[in-house]
């Protein structure tokens, strides 16, 4: 038996290991090295009987020569099989590598024992649970069946197969292997996460291998995009009903694969445990795709944010630049958040920072390098704090006295730290201009804090400025976010290198995902929402250059080979159609997470994300109010069908563009394929005619297509005066085009074929409202999904939601003609709707309309349903909300859940 140093007396260790192992006779020397080749190579040991379990052999009796180097234990034990030191580990992977048995090639077999072993002892309810509607608290063998019914070897696999799948080169029979799992055994799988109480490290599991899957040549693996496409449902579908699944694993068959989405090839794959539900039977209503939104966490008492209230607020997130952490500023805690599973890994109490002072109602600038949290805080001391995520441990360094934090970056590689500050401490509370405003732009060194260099800026304006580091990080962009436009430093001398103006323009500024050009992501324009400046040389002189034309910039390679137009820059938007990312090719950029123009109360600038690879997966975080965070799933927002914007270059002569003159887009059509573009400044004419006109482009073929004029409808429908059009609007399949010009009694609405430009109908409804001197307009437009028939809101929107003004008016499109069919409600009924502004139609078919509603003096939300063939209305389902501040509702597309003012309900 050896234990202690490795210096031994007599001689070197390995010499003593060799002589031990000369002394076997031959035959079982051999075989029970080629057992401990494959036993060193575990993550984790096993006890004998396990080990025949995994091995599916006996190799207790090969290993008992090798007891004087090796802990073996009686073989009914369960006490793990190891050597007695880690250098018998050492010496062992030396003598492998001496027989010629590589590492790749034991991992290979022990991938397939994995496999293997998921493969035979994998079943559905395998603890015989039997009945899914009791948690596992509920059932009070719960453990033993569990030990009893799961052996460790199958723990093993289950927790082990992607740490040898990694270290195995892949291969057609090793694919093989991973797609029979994949098709046949995953949601078994899933159920021993569930049922071990590792459901959040199952789908890390699964989206890892996602990813490392994703590196695969797709020539060696023929099936690869199988592989890949049911581990990501395999892990969305984990994330998306986690708690269902933590509560009650049999869950994963009787309701969460029964309420995965229509199209999802996990559905069709295990289309034969899905025939054997009996809670649930969904026949339509399913959503089509994953959502984009993964999770909705709430800050509660879990975050420590125990006061609720004004101190239960979110101040600042950023994301780590793998995307698989967020690090969350609340009012009393730092957070850090697993963004697969919404779990907390860590927090740190505020009140545990010492003289480093944080305001409970001010953010701060944070930023998460990977490997430390990096934070500046908003007063005195002005201090930056470093949080090393290895250790825990703290660490701070001074700022300049008379740079108040307002904005923090940190260099790709993380190396660099990068802190804009004012002499003004709060520039929101300041009127405009603001004489005499000084911003300081400091780069240090991460690892020594050291200053590398300093720049200074007058200005007169800063709202909420922002910072972001080239893919070198030799160059730092300031984004001023808004009329000083951009500066380009050198980051290793703060010199001015170049200096954008935007002329009143608004815009997110980004370096391209490679570096080779400035995107310029406008926000709110519809004619050109990208283009682009080719980065100058660095040996240029400080060149200024003007929305509009690029001067002083010559065009680099990369420019010459057209590198706009191959990557094409798209929006990606929330379920809200807000921006919040930009995409190119395989890579996404994150657009800061809140949006400080509505006048909130967070005091530091949004940080700036990383370019990432969508690929390997990606996340976004977002507010959803002051104590709520949706998780965005970045690759489902991607693919989820937005219409890519038309793009014209900076230096593109516009004149040769499709994109027309003057006019400005205020639609495009559900696909993508239809866009409609508005006379810029359209107005009612000397003689009182209305002269609004709209040009429809198919996107596709870029092609012109015809020409709407509002006068057709106000002709039709005789109406004289009215308010401007609202919600222009395609149908599902881009057949038709739908106008709604409301006034004080009532709304016109008409209907155009979209490629001819036909006036096929319109139809005037006169609606008496409560005779108040409110703005009237119509809320929404929705068509059914066979196009058969139209629901319009309509109504006073900006009135209490006290008041019975909103109305839905139901349109038939049938047999080719528009006709009015129903008010909903009728006049005399006492239903009272949700505010207009959050008024949400669920759904509307040729039967029946579903919306979300509320009776009056009831701070309930119903679920209500109209119903075509009787005119009744009919409560689905309800759940109860705050009783006061009910200002908003959303739902999931599949129902499951709403949030309503803030916070978040399931049926």
């Amino acid at each position: 038996m050896l234990r202690g140093s490795k210096h031994l007396v007599g001689g070197d260790i390995n010499r003593l290991y060799l002589s031990i192992i000369d002394g076997i006779e031959s035959s079982i020397r051999t075989t029970g090295l080629e057992v401990l080749f494959r036993i060193i190579q575990l993550a984790e040991p096993l006890c004998p009987i396990e080990l025949r379990r995994f091995f599916g052999e006996d190799v207790y009796t090969p290993l008992l020569p090798f007891s004087a180097m090796m802990s073996i234990p009686a073989s009914n034990s369960l006490d793990p099989v190891r050597p007695f030191h880690t250098s018998f580990s050492d010496f062992l992977q030396i003598q492998m590598e001496r027989t010629g048995l590589t590492g790749p090639e034991v991992h290979r077999l022990l991938t397939d024992r994995c496999f293997s072993v998921m493969a035979g002892l994998l079943k559905r309810d395998i603890c015989g649970l039997a009945n899914p509607s009791l948690f596992h608290t509920e059932i009070s063998d719960f453990a033993q069946r569990r030990d009893k019914n799961i052996p460790l070897a199958l723990r093993y696999a289950c927790r082990h197969w992607l740490y040898h799948l990694r270290q195995t080169t892949p291969d057609d029979e090793i694919s093989g292997r991973l797609l029979m799992f994949v098709e046949t055994k995953v949601l078994f799988a899933i159920e021993v996460y569930a049922l071990l109480g590792e459901l959040a490290a199952g789908a890390k599991i699964l989206r890892a291998a996602r990813k490392h899957v994703t590196g695969w040549a797709e020539s060696l693996v023929p099936r690869n995009g199988d592989i890949l496409t049911l581990l990501h449902d395999s892990w969305r579908l984990t994330l998306d009903f986690f708690d269902p699944i933590s509560a009650s694993a049999l869950h994963v068959y009787e309701s969460v694969l029964v309420c995965s989405p229509a199209e999802s090839q996990i559905r069709r794959v295990y289309g034969h445990v899905l025939a054997e539900a009996t809670v649930f039977v969904f026949e339509d209503g399913l959503d089509p795709q994953w959502n984009k939104v993964i999770r909705i966490v709430q800050i509660d008492d879990k975050f420590g944010e125990h006061n609720g209230g004004a101190f239960r607020h979110v101040h600042s997130v950023a994301v780590s630049p793998n995307g698989s952490q967020a690090v969350i500023e609340c009012s009393q805690v730092i957070v850090l958040l697993d963004t697969a599973t919404g779990t907390i890994i860590t927090s740190l109490p505020k009140e545990e920072l010492g003289s480093i002072k944080f305001s409970y109602y001010s953010g701060s600038c944070i930023c998460h390098t990977g490997s430390r949290i990096i934070m500046t805080a908003p007063s005195k001391p002005l201090r930056c704090l470093l949080w090393q995520l290895s250790d825990k441990s703290i660490t701070s360094f001074d700022l300049p006295l008379d740079a108040y934090p307002f904005s923090l970056a940190c260099s790709y590689d993380g190396r660099k730290i990068a802190i804009l500050g004012t002499n003004v401490r709060d520039t929101y509370n300041d009127k405009w201009p603001c004489e005499g405003l000084k911003v300081t732009v400091n780069i240090y060194d991460a690892e020594t804090r050291q200053q590398l260099s300093h720049w200074i800026h007058q200005s007169q304006i800063l709202i909420d400025p922002r910072l972001e580091f080239s893919l070198k990080g030799d160059w730092l962009m300031v984004d001023t976010q808004r009329e000083d436009g951009i500066f380009i430093l050198d980051t290793t001398n703060g010199q001015l290198l170049w200096h954008f103006r935007c002329n009143g323009r608004v815009a997110d500024h980004l370096f391209s995902p490679y570096g080779d050009y400035i995107l310029h992501a406008w926000r709110w324009e519809t004619s050109s929402p990208y283009s682009f400046h080719s980065i100058p040389e660095r040996s240029a002189p400080d060149l200024h250059s003007c929305c509009g034309a690029v001067r002083g910039c010559k065009p680099t390679a990369s420019e010459e080979r057209a590198a706009f137009t191959d990557h094409i820059p798209e929006c990606v938007v929330d379920d809200d159609n807000k921006t919040i990312g930009t995409r190119i090719g395989d890579n996404v950029f994150m657009h800061p997470w809140s949006d400080r123009s509505d006048s909130s109360s967070h005091h530091t600038a949004p940080d700036r994300s990383l370019w990432r690879r969508l690929s390997e997966g990606c996340f976004h975080v977002i507010e959803q109010g002051h104590d709520l965070l949706a998780i965005v799933d970045m690759v489902q927002a991607s693919a989820q069908g937005h219409p890519r914007p038309v793009h014209v270059a900076e230096n593109e002569d516009t004149s040769r563009s499709w994109w027309p003159d003057d006019w400005s887009s205020v639609e495009r059509s559900d696909q993508g394929d239809m866009i409609a573009f508005e006379l810029e400044d359209s107005e009612e004419d000397a003689n009182g005619d209305w002269s609004t006109r709209y040009h429809i482009y198919d996107t596709i073929s870029i092609t012109y297509q015809c020409e709407i004029l509002l006068m057709d409808l106000l002709e039709a429908t005789g109406m004289e005066n009215g308010y401007s059009p609202e919600f222009p609007c395609f149908s599902p399949r881009s057949t038709y085009f739908a106008l709604a010009v409301p006034n004080d009694a009532g709304f016109a609405f008409g209907l155009w074929n979209s490629r001819t430009g036909e006036h096929l109908g319109s139809t005037y409804m006169d609606i008496t409202l409560d005779g108040k001197d409110y703005l009237t307009l119509v809320s929404s437009i929705h068509f059914s999904e066979d196009e058969t028939v139209v629901a319009v809101v309509y109504g006073f929107p900006e009135d209490s939601i006290e008041h019975t003004d909103l109305t839905i008016a139901f349109i038939s499109l049938e047999q080719g003609n528009v006709k009015h069919v129903a008010l909903i409600p009728t006049p005399d009924e006492k239903i009272s709707f949700l505010n207009g502004r959050t008024l949400k139609i669920i759904s509307v078919t040729r039967d029946s309309v579903d919306w979300w509603g509320r009776y009056a003096g009831d701070f309930t939300v119903y679920h209500l349903q109209w119903r075509r063939a009787t005119s009744e209305i009919v409560t689905i389902s309800s759940v109860k909300t705050r009783a006061h501040g009910l200002v908003s509702i959303k739902h999931t597309p599949s129902l499951q859940t709403i949030q309503s003012s803030g916070k978040t309900y399931a049926w």
